[in-house]
């Protein structure tokens, strides 16, 4: 044990210390083919192919020593040779199964052409052209006697293939066994691109892959929470990125307008999802969060017909990171804990906001970004007195003016001086006869306080003629004096 872990410290050092990326990359090619290697051989024993791998591990080894004793240049070569010794072994041991995946591949593809018949599922569709192109790539890499290169493609194809046929069929038995199943997919598929990514020096792949290892999270925290649809989903949206993290590795580039459509559509899937949830109606904050995903949903479409499709992305990202928190579920995380995670939530999104110059220098939408920094701030002050029921008002209030500036145009035909007036007037009755009330409860108190402040800030945007800003204060303004009227017990309405 000993021994072996002295060898796993200097390939570690190997690792991190080769001059060159190229050189580093080989290196993890090396030990990534060699893993391969030996899975094939207990499959498909082959005394040949078994003396090659052994003889890749000996120069590999070897190279390890070298390095260790600055020998540099002995150390790349040592490592070459055993790369083309682990390549001939991996060519000898793919014969038979790259022959049956082949066949498994082949037959996949006509049943999903067939099952696409009278269809009309675009996503389907793409799914089996991904695995014809895949499928022909790898024809093309096993002409080239590349039969690594070929098998991987093959691995994809079938995956594609799977996927399509999966959709043409319809889900078939319990969510439960579809969840096994897809988790199934998904750990294979990690495994493979794990290998081909690190051995990869696209930097798009790399992202993609760690984009899905951090939002593996999610697909925990929904299970927890019993959302298994919204799981699914997950699992399948991660699955794409992976998928796109193999493409970029194997030469095919996504155009940015290939890229937002299938940002638009996972985002469309989870959004369907989410609705589709029991558990996650009913609750106010809940409600608020799918409207504003759903302004955000409808943007990105709106971005893509203008082909705008930078912008579409930055707005299919920042819907699901507001979806994200539908299915958080329950955590071992404190009530204070959970109340800095939306913090940070919010200041993320404001500070994505914050790069539209065209928000900025907007008259009504400009103050309403100043307002959600201004309450993010709030949030802030209030957790450090450890008033955390009035940080989640702040946070819930900094939402909301995102929540208006994403609205845009569309809510400005409902607003009006005279009307805002006479809301905010009603609000001012509403504070002083709570203010005056013998019920008045002492617990209340801030949250009272924080309704007077919403009412000055309301007063204050509308003599600045900042008509949605107003508007947005004054519905804050009544969901807290709603808020005292429930724990007080009185009732103003």
């Amino acid at each position: 044990m000993k021994k072996l872990f002295n060898t796993f410290l200097l390939f570690l050092l190997l690792v991190n210390s080769l001059p060159a990326q190229s050189e580093r990359s080989d290196f993890q090619k090396l030990n990534n083919r060699i893993t391969t290697a030996k899975e094939l051989l207990r499959t498909f024993p082959d005394p040949q192919a078994k003396l090659l791998v052994q003889d890749a591990e000996k120069q590999r080894n070897e190279a390890i020593s070298l390095y260790n004793s600055n020998r540099k240049r002995l150390a790349v070569a040592r490592i070459k040779t055993a790369l083309a010794l682990v390549n001939r072994a991996i060519d000898l041991l793919s014969r038979v199964p790259l022959e049956r995946l082949k066949e498994q591949v082949d037959e996949l593809i006509r049943k999903a052409e067939q099952l696409s018949i009278g269809e009309n599922s675009k996503e389907a569709e793409r799914l089996l052209q991904q695995a014809k192109q895949n499928r022909n790539r790898s024809v093309t890499a096993f002409q080239r006697r590349d039969n690594w290169k070929a098998m991987e493609h093959l691995r994809v194809a079938k995956f594609y293939a799977e996927k399509a046929v999966s959709i043409l069929q319809g889900p078939k038995g319990n969510i439960q066994e579809n969840l096994n199943d897809e988790k199934l997919r998904y750990e294979e598929l990690l495994q493979r691109a794990r290998e081909i990514v690190f051995s990869c020096n696209n930097d798009q792949a790399h992202k993609l892959l760690n984009q899905a290892l951090n939002q593996f999270q999610n697909i925990r925290r929904a299970l927890q929470n019993g959302n298994y649809q919204i799981a699914l989903n997950l699992y399948y949206s991660n699955t794409r990125l992976l998928l796109r993290a193999i493409d970029l590795c194997q030469g095919q580039e996504y155009s940015l307008r290939e890229q937002a459509v299938e940002e638009l559509e996972l985002f469309g899937d989870l959004l369907a999802s989410a609705r589709e949830q029991p558990t996650l109606n009913g609750n106010r904050q809940n409600t608020f969060i799918l409207q504003r995903a759903s302004r955000l949903y409808q943007q990105a479409d709106d971005a893509i017909k203008a082909e705008n499709f930078a912008m579409a992305i930055r707005h299919t990202t920042m819907g699901k990171a507001v979806l994200s928190r539908l299915w958080g579920g329950e955590s071992s995380q404190s009530l204070p804990e959970k109340t800095e995670q939306e913090l940070e939530q919010l200041r993320a999104e404001i500070e994505t906001i914050k790069s539209n110059a065209e928000i900025l220098d907007d008259k009504q939408k400009g103050p309403l970004l100043r307002a959600a920094e201004s309450s993010a701030a709030d949030a802030e002050r209030f957790l450090a007195r450890g008033r955390v029921r009035l940080a989640l008002e702040s946070i819930f209030a900094g939402n909301r003016f995102l929540s208006a500036i994403d609205a845009g145009d569309k809510q400005k035909s409902d607003i009006d001086a005279v009307r805002l007036r006479e809301n905010l007037a009603r609000l001012k009755d509403a504070i002083i006869l709570l203010e005056n009330s013998e019920q008045k409860d002492e617990s209340t108190e801030p949250l009272l306080q924080e309704a007077g402040k919403m009412l000055q800030k309301a007063q204050s945007a509308l003599d600045k003629n900042q008509l949605e800003l107003a508007n947005e204060y004054i519905k804050l303004g009544n969901d807290l004096i709603n808020k005292v009227n429930s724990t007080s017990g009185n009732d103003l309405e």
